[in-house]
């Protein structure tokens, strides 16, 4: 597994993780971690979607806020798919590194994938999944790269722990 919190982005505000062949280890944290690491194929998005609800569950989030974080993981995934062509496919394993931060205000997804992967959502055709993912979820940023692979980061808080609610993000 990656040692996602190496990313420039991230780093910055204050996660300390270290890469150690293949081991990511969180050097002071008092939070759950869950890792996966799935074949890039579409059979595996119910895995990653499966997963992310029992979170979502253990967290006390409601049917929709469980639903909304289902819809942005597949948003990513799908992304992440529709980046590798075909005779990569064929001829090269990709796989998706999705690390689940779970702290007891939030959930923490962040999911490293294809190298540019994300690329795609500064474009126009792009926008629209752009603005999906700020619609439905609190924090998203993309772009940081690690290890060769490109990072999507997502964070959903707990309204019900007193977090202020935020105002959805126009589209």
């Amino acid at each position: 597994m990656l040692g996602i919190c190496q990313g420039e982005a991230l780093a910055a505000r204050g996660h300390k993780c270290e890469y150690d062949e293949g081991k990511m280890e969180n050097l002071n944290h008092n939070f759950d971690v869950i890792e996966l690491r799935l074949p890039l194929k579409a059979d595996y998005l119910a895995v990653l979607r499966a997963t992310v609800g029992v979170i979502g569950g253990v967290l006390s989030f409601n049917y929709g806020e469980i639903m909304q974080l289902r819809v942005v993981v597949s948003e990513v995934f799908n992304l992440a798919i529709k980046h590798v062509t075909p005779a990569e496919r064929i001829s090269e394993v990709h796989e998706l590194d999705v690390r689940f931060s779970i702290q007891h205000d939030k959930i923490e997804i962040v999911i490293a994938g294809p190298k540019d992967y994300t690329n795609y959502l500064n474009t126009q055709e792009g926008g629209e999944s752009l603005a999906l993912l700020r619609s439905l979820i609190d924090e998203v940023e993309f772009g940081a790269e690690v290890v060769g692979k490109t990072v999507v980061r997502m964070v959903k808080y707990r309204p019900s722990l007193g977090e202020p609610q935020r105002q959805p993000h126009s589209v």
